[in-house]
């Protein structure tokens, strides 16, 4: 697996040693077998059990977005979607509740926050596809996690402007990942930015503007640019 290398890269982001405590708890949250529909099974009561919602377990989120190469790397596209999607979507879990947590250092929840680009430059970049309504099984639900990531994150809706600022850091590196469904879901999350944040219109009309947007989304993204996407 290759995992883009940029000025989005910050220093926390260097390799470390997988420690084997998150190593397990890390395994809890993506280990499960591919095409199988695990959030609501035997296997959320598992990390409920075994990942409390605790400042503690914040780690396990650094351990998996901003040490993404280290912890993520044994499990498939498909894995690290679904286990992303739980992770990330407050309906599946209430984990996604330690972003607001000030017991927490604002820069560190930040940092994960944009730890989340790897998702889509490795694992979307490569294995979503566009037409998320096309294929079946594994292929379909990724191409759905991609393009509904914004819809199901709370994160860009955050009271803490930090933290929803560094989710539109993340949607607008989105437009530069060559992917039609990385950029899609990009535009989808600016369109629903650009309702409380006037940057999120911004880079939408530049990036239109600048001739970057690929042609079958133009109309997209001037929706977008207007808060008008579903």
């Amino acid at each position: 697996r290759i995992l883009l290398r940029n000025k989005w890269q910050n220093k926390s982001e260097k390799k470390v040693d997988r420690d084997p405590e998150l190593t397990e708890k890390v395994a809890l949250i993506f280990d499960h077998p591919e095409g199988v529909d695990w959030h609501w099974e035997d296997a959320a009561d598992r990390i409920a059990a075994g990942v409390p919602v605790e400042p503690k377990s914040f780690d396990i989120l650094e351990a998996a977005f901003v040490h993404f190469e280290t912890y993520l790397a044994p499990y498939s596209p498909w894995q690290i979607a679904m286990g992303t999607s739980f992770l990330l979507d407050s309906i599946l879990s209430p984990h996604v509740s330690l972003f607001s947590d000030e017991r927490l250092d604002i820069e560190r929840r930040v940092a994960v926050v944009r730890g989340l680009r790897n998702v889509f430059a490795d694992t979307f970049k490569l294995h979503a596809e566009w037409e998320y309504e096309g294929g079946a099984g594994v292929q379909k639900d990724i191409n759905n996690k991609c393009y509904m990531f914004w819809e199901t994150c709370p994160l860009p809706f955050s009271p803490s402007r930090p933290i929803a600022e560094a989710c539109i850091d993340v949607m607008e590196s989105c437009l530069t990942i060559p992917n039609m469904a990385v950029i899609e879901s990009g535009l989808h999350g600016l369109g629903h930015s650009a309702r409380s944040y006037p940057r999120a219109v911004q880079i939408v009309e530049q990036y239109i503007a600048a001739g970057k947007c690929p042609a079958d989304l133009v109309e997209y993204a001037q929706s977008a640019a207007k808060g008008r996407v579903l």
